[in-house]
């Protein structure tokens, strides 16, 4: 019975994982600020570069396959909400810097945004008439029914 008190003890200490913490955290300085905004400023934010999309704490950009990459403008296009995106910005630098969202503004920007080798529609499950299309290739419509597209920036 002792030894399983000893373990259990040690669980704890070993659990705890506060001992890499170097920095104490004021919650004083955390301003949430929910905006609902069209995608074509979170568009505009992205070709102006005002949006760190490589930030030291993310993970890799550009992990999605093209398909994943379409069916997510696919969603935009059916007019389905998308997840909340998440950022900080550096009040000195004003940088933002993406929380959670990358891969879709990295789906969005290689849509939209990238000149060589822009991502070419594939895979689609409903909108199949935009099949191998690229932005410059769908209607006047479709492109301002992206960019009217709402979405929760936190």
């Amino acid at each position: 019975m002792e030894e399983i008190e000893n373990n259990r003890t040690e669980i704890e200490k070993e659990d705890r994982g506060d001992e890499n913490i170097t920095k104490s955290f004021d919650p004083s300085k955390i301003d949430v600020d929910i905006q609902t905004v069209n995608l074509g400023r979170l568009i505009d934010m992205l070709k102006e570069g005002e949006i760190d999309l490589n930030p030291d704490f993310q993970r890799s950009i550009d992990l999605w396959s093209p398909i994943k990459k379409s069916r997510l403008i696919e969603s935009i296009l059916l007019g389905l909400p998308l997840p909340s995106f998440y950022f900080s910005e550096d009040k000195e630098t004003r940088k933002i810097s993406v929380i959670d969202g990358l891969q879709r503004l990295c789906a969005l920007k290689d849509f939209v945004l990238k000149e060589n080798s822009p991502l070419k529609l594939s895979g689609l499950q409903f909108l199949t008439q935009f099949e191998g299309k690229t932005y410059k290739e769908i209607d006047r419509s479709e492109i301002r029914r992206i960019n009217s597209h709402r979405v929760v920036l936190n």
